[in-house]
């Protein structure tokens, strides 16, 4: 009986035991409950020390690099306000971000120092401690100091900030665990700028958004996969294209009661201008009228045909905006979106990273352009089915006018191979085409027949000079790089063609004409690259549009000498 009695009582107490333990823990006091879901995970506030893009950005010399001699970093940029920002004279100081990826704001804290124009005495210096936020809409964001509504930059240096996300949340949303700043320095009427970019060493719960593999390509027997294996260009990273052209002066330096600032004369010419100037209110003074794109008459089906002379639908030069399109602002739709001064609308953000190392966002079919434009499609994809024809809305655009170019002087189609493909990323056996700004296209040729004529070739180095035109390749050359909206970065070709096209040059007295800067800068563009006798590489520059897009230094090039 008494052994009954204890083995009651035994049960009794594990029982009750067992009850009580489960019920703690449904109550979220077990230590076996990993995770409670009524309760949220606290975001991860990413804190980093930020870097600078270009370590080299203080010199204004060629730099060397294993042996090599790169471009020198540029000294000073145009805004589109036609203020000269000036490079590589500030030094920036335990400069720390923090980032909250929940509320996607941003602090950054830290002392910029200005230097004379030798980069010897310092002339001036501030602590500043900034902060600023942006919508899941938006990649950018302007910081400024709460604290201090009204500034004054005559007495010391001003520091605010643009920044550019270049990360993306598992719902497609802009996130800037990744991303570059833009500083921007104002004191006693001049602007310094500085880059530098936040680049995450802690883990964070953001996920990457993954890009899906696409399917593998049908093959066309006739087209341009059996284009020469292209070599490798010598280049280095340079900066982001970041906000230092297109940011609002007024904007950024809003309550700032020092000097205005100081505005210099214009010119037409400048090569590193990458957008049309504005017209800011307040102490800048009013640029020059902008140039905007005219886009073609779209259709429907392409014809398939050789080309005959176009009926006048698509310029071949951007048009000048009316003293109405002046007072306009463009403006921004969408993430993905942006209206134009003349009411066209255009895809932006879509390059991110550089050539060889990056991806391409909400992408521009030139096969679709090519299929809308129908009988006004003086370009060709030869290859649509292997999905390699996207790229960002300015290399449709150019590859469009090079077409109707083409077409108006020689009455001969351009044909386009591989670009990117709809995602961007590694596109074998290519190390660069990977968002969307770099394009093969057939060299001009004699014959209407020939798409990818074999000018150079790959093995025993023969020369067929009587294959391709370089009157025409000349032609076309010199008028992609005459485009005021558009900028080419690089082309790379055979070093035969180029000395064929240099010769053809000089035989026509264009190093003497009123074109010679255009002239030189062509040739100054131009390398030699292996795998390119059948083809040349278009490259263009970074877009104001794609602030996420990082350009290249690139060896130093002796044009035609």
């Amino acid at each position: 009986m008494k052994k009954y009695v204890y083995l009651q009582t035994a049960f009794r107490l594990a029982f009750g035991t067992t009850i009580g333990f489960l019920i703690a823990c449904q109550k979220g006091g077990g230590r076996f409950n990993a995770q409670n879901t009524n309760e949220p995970s606290k975001p991860i506030i990413i804190e980093e020390e930020l870097v600078p893009t270009l370590d080299y950005s203080h010199s204004d010399q060629p730099f060397i690099k294993n042996g090599v001699t790169y471009q020198a970093p540029p000294q000073k940029i145009k805004n589109k306000s036609n203020a000269d920002l000036l490079i590589g004279r500030v030094k920036m100081e335990k400069t720390k971000i923090s980032y909250d990826p929940e509320k996607r704001l941003m602090k950054i804290s830290g002392t910029a120092r200005i230097f004379n124009e030798s980069k010897e005495i310092e002339i001036g210096a501030s602590e500043f401690d900034i902060s600023g936020s942006h919508s899941i809409d938006e990649n950018r964001a302007l910081l400024k100091d709460p604290s201090i509504p009204k500034a004054n930059s005559s007495e010391k240096p001003l520091v605010r900030a643009k920044a550019t996300c270049l990360s993306l949340d598992k719902n497609e949303n802009y996130d800037c665990s990744r991303a570059v700043i833009d500083f921007f320095i104002a004191y006693k009427g001049q602007v310094f700028t500085e880059q530098m970019e936040l680049i995450q060493k802690t883990k964070t719960p953001t996920p990457t958004p993954q890009i899906k593999t696409p399917p593998e390509p049908i093959l066309d027997q006739d087209g341009e996969e059996n284009l020469q294996s292209e070599g490798v260009e010598e280049s280095i990273e340079g900066r982001y294209q970041g906000q230092a052209e297109t940011a609002d002066l007024k904007v950024v330096f809003d309550g700032d009661q020092g000097e205005p600032i100081i505005i210099q004369s214009i010119d037409q010419d400048t090569e590193d201008q990458n957008e049309t100037p504005v017209s800011p209110s307040g102490p800048i003074v009013n640029p020059t009228t902008p140039v905007n794109p005219t886009t073609q008459t779209a259709t429907s089906t392409p014809s398939g045909k050789q080309p005959t002379k176009p009926p006048g639908k698509a310029p071949t030069n951007p048009t000048p905006s009316t003293n109405a399109d002046q007072d306009k602002k463009e403006k921004q739709l969408n993430k993905d979106l942006q209206q134009l001064k003349n009411g066209d609308v255009r895809q932006i953000n879509q390059a991110v990273g550089f050539p060889d190392q990056g991806r391409l966002r909400n992408s521009t079919s030139i096969y679709s352009k090519q299929q809308a434009l129908n009988e006004n499609a003086f370009f060709e994809v030869v290859s649509p089915g292997r999905n390699r024809h996207y790229g960002t809305y300015d290399m449709a655009e150019i590859i469009s006018r090079m077409g109707k170019n083409l077409v108006d002087i020689h009455n001969h189609k351009l044909f386009v191979g591989n670009i990117s493909q709809k995602n961007g990323g590694a596109l074998p056996p290519h190390a660069s085409h990977q968002i969307g700004i770099d394009a093969d296209l057939g060299y001009p040729t004699t014959s209407d027949s020939v798409k990818f004529p074999v000018v150079v070739q790959m093995k025993n180095r023969q020369y067929n000079p009587s294959i391709y035109s370089a009157e025409k390749t000349y032609a076309l050359l010199k008028f992609t790089f005459s485009q005021p909206d558009i900028r080419v970065d690089r082309v790379f070709m055979d070093r035969t063609i180029k000395k064929s096209l240099c010769d053809y040059a000089k035989s026509k007295n264009e190093f003497n004409s009123k074109d010679k800067e255009l002239v030189n800068r062509i040739f100054n563009s131009i390398d030699h690259v292996d795998g390119h006798g059948d083809h040349f590489h278009l490259r263009l520059k970074c877009s104001s549009y794609d602030p996420a897009c990082r350009n290249k230094l690139y060896s130093v090039n002796k044009g035609c000498g």
